[in-house]
């Protein structure tokens, strides 16, 4: 399929719907206009309607009968509960290393370093459900970062990595959680306030 001037595979087109599901301009539980989001991409409604059947069953978009597609709903005690799961998923990673891996992804990214550290615990099971639930989290990413500040955290990791103090890095990977549970709500507000101006 093509999308733009540049051939895309379904991979590469579902991640392209999932960055302009993200990109704040669906309020959370806004209709996705398949025709308008088709036409942006430049492909047929055909494939994109399969991929929004798929974020249907990830949880990240709804389906009403003859209505279309929606933007799930998020309140602030389910986006609380995806940070709290989120943590545990890493922390879990983390009980089991027994070192520190090699720095695998760019370090201005809290969410892929700490993806990339869940990868290196090796346990696929971990893999699967922290990426579903970073996948879940796309969609507030951009407000969150408005909120909440990730250098500091990033600061803190690599500090622990520098001492070789797994314990240190479990305890400021808890921090990063703990500051976003807290935030749930003015980061639901500020995504509800940005899809609608």
């Amino acid at each position: 399929m093509t999308v733009g001037n540049a051939r895309f595979d379904f991979d590469d087109l579902y991640h392209a719907v999932l960055n302009r599901l993200a990109d704040g301009r669906y309020p959370l539980g806004g209709r996705i206009s398949v025709k308008q989001l088709a036409d942006s991409l430049n492909v047929s409604p055909t494939p994109l309607r399969e991929i929004l059947s798929r974020l249907v069953g990830r949880g990240l978009v709804e389906e009403r009968r003859s209505e279309g597609y929606y933007l799930a709903r998020l309140d602030p005690p389910g986006l609380a509960d995806l940070y709290r799961l989120h943590g545990d998923c890493v922390d879990l990673a983390l009980r089991s290393l027994l070192h520190f891996p090699p720095p695998q992804e760019p370090a201005n990214d809290a969410w892929a370093v700490l993806a990339s550290l869940v990868r290196a615990s090796e346990r696929a099971i971990l893999q699967s459900v922290q990426a579903y639930i970073d996948e879940r989290l796309r969609i507030v990413r951009r407000c969150e970062r408005q909120v909440c500040d990730e250098a500091a955290a990033i600061s803190s990791w690599e500090a622990a990595r520098y001492q070789d103090d797994l314990g240190l890095l479990r305890k400021s990977v808890a921090r990063f959680h703990k500051t976003r549970i807290a935030a749930s709500r003015p980061i639901i507000e500020l995504a509800n306030a940005r899809a609608l101006s």
